[in-house]
């Protein structure tokens, strides 16, 4: 701990000069593996197309030619930027996809639907049992209220002199006891029916569950093989797609792993490798929050997770994160684990853009243009990011209902997929009261959807309890938003002097500081947003591959004989 404590801050270092960049670096390969299998535009694979695809473009300026690079399974080969930009497929290719979504859209509902349906059969049996019951209370009840006094004590006096009757069992030749035992004998035989129905019927209901597990099980295997023999195929595909392309690594070539690679296990195997021949690797650092938060991603990606980071720590020469904080946090983590070779010059760090950097700008959905016409005029705040508990929706939700109680007219806006441990704070958005008139969320929005909801809005709320760097309080201050985040280290590093911060633990806390910018009580000491500088895209990505490059003319991280993990 002694080292960490004497660890120095981490800054931003100057560009080398050209010349002297050409001397150390050949070339940069940016990993491109996922992305290149992916559509997604938010997140790391935005992050990793603008490396690639902008990097590349600044290979004349940086004095390096950067390329994307994508591993095949032969090796790891350079494509050209231009097949990362996410395009919607067309022709057959199209009509196969949609094919195969509606197959696989289907077992899943199918499967679903088996696994689940005693439980829904159980729930719909209570619920129309409950029913029946309140429905015959209330029919007495509205018999007690509509007749007459006399008349409803005749009719129990009468009640009870019948029931006397029938039940003299001596007198055979009343007429009660015949309608009585005839009466007996027809619920007996009800009874009975009744009893061997439900034996029959739950033998049979064994019998459909078990086969309903064994289709469940089969259509999960075979999904899964057909998405394993499809990757396979591929890859096979692709390797022989790009036979031509594969790169022959030597010293001066660096290998800066961008893309969410945890996983991928068999990676490893080719940077030890890259390595051996005097190449370079680094990684791109986005956080260390399964390490330090494993509560807000389950227990299976916090043992992915670590694993990688020792691989990381391991068998990298250089990091550079997204943040001061989260390149701080690996370097902690890194001197922890006793690999030498590790400090301060070899984890840089570089900001994230604050544009959405796309080469065309669709319309936005008519989803999307439906909602903007909801909330007219009035005031909209909005929030951007996966839908999951570490991002705190609750206590927005929590804020936003003190708001709506106290009668502000005032529109939540929710941006995001499904994630992890989320499912009670979205089933309260679809059972809100506000939903759909002052409550709103898009789980599949577009970049043309983000931008209009960002103009549409008054503000962004980023609430979350960790993050490696909050990218959309940047992107709505480089709009000229006002932005509203908890006190977490990285939203500070972004927006210090010009944000309001609120403890996230605190809902309170964040409905004064939205209503106080409603009514115009700005504070005083804070930095008019205008005022706000943050780099775009290219920015970013020039900066990345400077400190890139600084860090590779550092030569080979100092080998260690411990273990890879």
């Amino acid at each position: 701990m002694s080292a960490i404590a004497t660890a120095q801050p981490i800054a931003r270092n100057l560009p080398l000069a050209k010349s002297d960049r050409a001397q150390k670096v050949r070339a940069i390969y940016v990993d491109c593996t996922h992305v290149f299998q992916t559509k997604n535009r938010s997140g790391i694979p935005r992050v990793v197309r603008n490396l690639a695809i902008l990097g590349s473009g600044l290979s004349g300026e940086l004095g390096v030619p950067v390329s994307p690079i994508v591993l095949t399974s032969r090796g790891l080969a350079t494509i050209p930027p231009e097949w990362l930009s996410p395009r919607d497929a067309e022709g057959v290719s199209r009509i196969l996809r949609r094919f195969v979504t509606f197959v696989f859209g289907f077992f899943a509902t199918l499967s679903a639907l088996i696994a689940f349906s005693p439980f829904i059969l159980q729930r719909r049996w209570i619920r129309f049992t409950n029913w029946t019951r309140d429905q015959v209370k209330d029919s007495i009840k509205w018999i007690k209220r509509s007749l007459p006094q006399d008349l409803l004590v005749e009719l129990r006096w009468g009640f009870r002199t019948l029931l006397r009757k029938i039940s003299k069992h001596g007198s055979r030749e009343s007429h009660f006891f015949w309608f009585w035992s005839g009466v007996r004998w027809i619920l007996k035989l009800i009874w009975r029916a009744l009893r061997f129905g439900g034996r029959a019927l739950a033998r049979v209901w064994r019998g459909v569950a078990a086969v309903a597990r064994f289709g469940y099980r089969s259509i999960r295997y075979v999904g899964r093989g057909i998405r394993a023999l499809r990757a396979k195929l591929g890859r096979g595909v692709l390797t022989l797609r790009l036979w031509k392309q594969h790169v022959d690594f030597s010293p001066g070539d660096v290998l800066l792993l961008a893309d969410s690679n945890w996983q991928v296990d068999v990676l490893w195997t080719h940077v030890k490798q890259i390595r051996t021949r005097g190449a370079l690797v680094g990684s791109v650092m986005y956080d260390l929050i399964p390490l330090r938060r494993p509560d807000f991603v389950g227990h299976q990606l916090f043992e992915v997770f670590t694993r990688h980071l020792f691989r990381v720590t391991e068998n990298n020469d250089f990091i550079i994160g997204i943040s001061r904080d989260t390149s701080r946090d690996f370097l902690e983590f890194a001197l922890s684990t006793g690999v030498p070779g590790w400090n301060d010059a070899r984890a840089g760090t570089f900001r994230l853009g604050g544009d959405k950097w796309t080469k065309a700008q669709a319309p936005c959905s008519d989803a999307c243009r439906e909602v903007v016409r909801k909330i007219g005029t009035r005031p909209a705040y909005l929030i951007v990011g996966t839908f999951e508990i570490r991002k705190n929706h609750k206590a927005v939700l929590d804020a936003f209902d003190r708001l709506w109680d106290s009668g502000e007219d005032v529109c939540l806006l929710i941006l995001g997929r499904p994630g992890f441990r989320a499912d009670d704070q979205m089933k309260r958005v679809r059972e809100h009261r506000e939903w759909g008139k002052r409550l709103f969320w898009a789980s599949n929005a577009s970049d043309s959807d983000l931008e209009a909801w960002y103009e549409a809005s008054r503000g962004v709320i980023m609430a979350s309890y960790a993050e490696g760097f909050g990218l959309p309080v940047a992107e709505a201050m480089a709009r000229g938003k006002p932005a509203f985040a908890s006190g977490i280290p990285a939203h500070r590093e972004i927006a210090e002097g010009f944000c309001e911060f609120f403890d996230p633990a605190r809902p309170e806390e964040l409905a004064r500081l939205l209503r106080e910018d409603l009514h115009e009580k700005r504070n005083p000491r804070l930095k008019p947003v205008e005022e706000f500088v943050w780099p775009d895209w290219p920015e970013s990505v020039r900066e990345c591959m400077n400190d890139c490059i600084r860090m590779a003319s550092l030569g080979p991280r100092a080998t260690s004989a411990a273990p890879v993990h």
